[in-house]
């Protein structure tokens, strides 16, 4: 995994997680498990985005 995955990644995660948080206190006045569910589907949100990004990436 290059860095930049492993960037995209992670990024996808966080932001996962502080939509799903976001959403789940809208809901149900509970962080919980907005956060572990929004950090899993922006972690597979993001695989596709960088597995689109690997063909092009440039290594220095």
């Amino acid at each position: 995994m290059s860095a930049n995955m492993r960037i995209i990644l992670i990024s996808g995660m966080v932001l996962g997680a502080i939509i799903g948080a976001t959403v789940a206190m809208i809901f149900s006045n509970d962080a919980t498990y907005g956060v572990v569910v929004g950090s899993i589907l922006g972690g597979f949100l993001a695989v596709p985005a960088s597995a689109e990004l690997d063909p092009i990436e440039v290594e220095v």
